[in-house]
């Protein structure tokens, strides 16, 4: 597992999760969504989504390197949810560029669904 994408509005109980899946420790002290990363990179460049006419991102970009724990933390519908479902693919952006281990979300997805662990906060079955 390369990346894991926690989008549960406990974060103490995916941090649980996160340390059950690794040794490493997991030090959230505040926030809704972590990713996690233990071996590999990830990539968000550019990335904007629209829903209609509605921008839920707008020009997103940051990296996370190897070995990092990274925080998406903002206010409710600031994109944070929409943002970790583009990188599952499960929203496919509008536009801009995601990679996961340096493959595209987009033009490769089989090699990058086999990186990542989404958590969602509500799952469906």
């Amino acid at each position: 597992m390369g990346v894991i994408l926690c989008d549960m509005k406990n974060h103490y109980q995916c941090c649980n999760v996160v340390r059950n899946l690794f040794t490493h420790s997991c030090s959230i002290s505040c926030g809704q969504l972590i990713v996690y990363t233990a071996w590999y990179m990830l990539t968000i460049t550019s990335l904007t989504k629209y829903f209609g006419t509605n921008k839920a991102v707008n020009n997103v970009t940051f990296s996370i390197e190897k070995g990092e724990i990274f925080s998406l933390i903002g206010p409710n519908s600031s994109g944070k949810s929409t943002i970790i479902k583009s990188i599952v693919g499960l929203v496919e952006p509008s536009s801009g560029k995601i990679e996961v281990s340096g493959h595209s979300v987009t033009a490769t997805p089989e090699l990058t669904k086999k990186d990542i662990g989404y958590i969602p906060d509500e799952p469906s079955v």
